[in-house]
């Protein structure tokens, strides 16, 4: 069968077989990331900003290409996550762009889209690199406008413009020196040529499936389902299930089945809506809207520890914000937001007087939306964010856009430098120069983490192997080592200098405190006449955090 154009049921089941696929190959495309720490999650944060459009895309009533490609833009803003997710929302942002207003699409409104969705994520990142998703969308987007007029017919279209995609990306390795020394292809460029494949099988017949297929086709383990809508702001009487229901399973001394999501949603799905559930290095993470909270909570206890364990009344806060609605409570000068894993962590940063905790770091990445509903929750006339990690700054920076209210996101790159740099804050300063002060003291700060290495590789000279214990300084491999206080000592000597006069030790979750004191007495050793505080951190994914100022 030949396609000479696309419609808005085309177009969409476009997206969800590009979904399908990016779900499909997400541990393959974790698995890419250069450095072995046990948080590549470029894969997942790609496939939750997809699944978002998802999502917004099957409220859709009237299938139009204008109302399909709105769906998508607003779905993947919303839902970006990670530094991948927020360049793929630029990328369909541009290509929404370009097909504004159109009925249906031909191969050139495709190849103008393919184009523009790459000039939109260069526009957005203030220092592209080659080698990255940037340049597999630049390539394929190039091509397209070439293969365009040669054809009419979607399916050769798609073969070429996939072609040239695969082309490029085995190619980044030769671009990026790090990805060629840890013997990968870029995981972003891998992440986008799989969307353009699931683009692609909507052409051919053997690989085509239905909506209906969807729900159970296994493309939305990762995400909440995608004909379920979360309740926002609707009438409490009409909320079937009251409580939402949010918490993280650890591992303790039993390891978590590997079939864990499986085993979560077949005992949770009865019981309610609106499930995620994500099971990744160790650590299960559970969103859920029910009547039996506790039911739920006790199911989960069974198979490890319980953390940020969150139930909230949505009735009651629906109440409560249709009354707000009425009579809006008087918005406060500051507010603090501050993205953060672990107990000890959140409790520092409570003290620090942040008034909103997003519950994220490594291990997972909050979306644009998570933030931007921080930020309104502070009702303050200037809100400060950390992001508190590399990650996270640009989603951050996208839900400033979002907001009607004065946002300054300091870009914190890690969880003590967020704590760090908190204390320079003045509430009786100018919000700019709170912002000039916060940001001047980014430099003042030099954070080492210590975990482990998830496989054999070689990065900047320095052989790793699976297992070892691998020191990272503002987030470069500095050291490894099989034994601990090896990478710690190598760690130190990248961080001291002769103006150094603190150093505050964060430990982890599986760290004791006299562990952590036995760290904290090796730098005190090397370094007599720096001071040493240590604290409770319970940070997941880094047995240690260290900040030096």
């Amino acid at each position: 069968m030949k396609f000479e154009y696309i419609d808005g049921a085309l177009l969409k089941e476009m997206l969800l077989l590009a979904a399908k696929n990016l779900e499909d190959n997400k541990a393959r495309i974790n698995e890419m990331n250069v450095y072995p720490v046990p948080d590549g999650d470029t894969g997942t944060n790609m496939s939750l900003t997809i699944q978002s459009s998802v999502r917004e895309v099957m409220q859709v009533k009237d299938v139009t290409v204008a109302n399909i490609c709105s769906a998508i833009s607003r779905g993947a803003l919303k839902g970006a996550r990670g530094n991948s997710g927020v360049i793929l929302s630029q990328l369909f942002r541009g290509f929404v762009r370009a097909v504004d207003g159109k009925q249906s699409l031909t191969i050139a409104d495709m190849a103008l889209a393919l184009k523009e969705a790459s000039v939109s994520a260069y526009k957005a990142i203030m220092k592209p690199s080659e080698g990255t998703i940037l340049t597999v969308a630049r390539v394929v987007g190039e091509r397209a406008m070439e293969v365009a007029p040669l054809t009419t017919d979607f399916e050769t279209f798609f073969d070429a413009v996939v072609a040239a995609g695969k082309n490029i990306l085995n190619q980044t390795p030769e671009m990026l020196p790090t990805l060629k020394q840890a013997g990968v292809v870029d995981a972003g460029g891998m992440g986008y040529y799989c969307i353009l494949s699931g683009f692609a099988m909507a052409f051919k017949e053997n690989a085509k499936f239905s909506i209906a297929d969807y729900a159970t086709a296994g493309a939305n383990d990762s995400a909440p389902n995608a004909f379920d809508t979360f309740v926002d702001d609707h009438d409490p009487e009409s909320i079937n299930f009251a409580y939402c229901t949010e918490f993280f399973v650890y591992e303790d001394e039993n390891v978590l089945p590997a079939d864990i999501e499986d085993i979560f949603k077949a005992e949770f799905g009865p019981k309610g809506d609106c499930m995620l559930v994500i099971y990744q290095d160790g650590i299960v993470k559970t969103h859920i809207h029910t009547n039996d909270p506790l039911s739920i909570l006790g199911f989960a206890m069974k198979f490890g520890v319980l953390q940020d364990v969150k139930v909230e009344n949505m009735r009651l806060q629906n109440a409560e914000v249709n009354a707000a609605k009425k009579k809006a409570a008087p918005k406060k000068k500051y507010g603090i937001v501050a993205v953060a894993l672990g107990d000890g962590i959140r409790r520092i940063f409570k003290d620090l007087t942040v008034d909103v905790i997003v519950s994220g770091g490594q291990t997972m990445n909050p979306s644009t939306d998570d933030i931007v509903r921080a930020i309104e929750k502070c009702n303050a006339e200037c809100v400060f964010v950390l992001p508190n990690n590399k990650n996270i700054v640009m989603a951050a920076t996208q839900a400033k856009e979002l907001c009607e209210c004065d946002v300054r996101v300091i870009p914190t790159r890690s969880t003590a430098q967020g704590i760090s740099v908190l204390v320079s804050f003045d509430p009786d300063a100018s919000a700019d120069k709170n912002e000039s002060q916060l940001v001047a003291a980014l430099d003042n700060v030099t954070t080492g983490q210590i975990t482990y290495s998830i496989k054999d590789t070689m990065i900047n000279d320095i052989q790793v192997k699976q297992g070892d214990y691998i020191a990272l300084v503002n987030g470069k491999l500095k050291a490894s080592s099989k034994v601990l206080e090896e990478s710690v000592r190598g760690m130190i000597e990248n961080m001291v200098t002769e103006d150094s006069y603190i150093a505050t030790v964060y430990y982890g979750e599986d760290v004791s405190e006299a562990d952590a004191n036995k760290i904290a007495q090796i730098v005190e050793e090397a370094y007599p006449d720096i001071e040493v505080e240590v604290y409770h951190g319970g940070q997941p994914v880094y047995y240690y955090m260290i900040a030096v100022e």
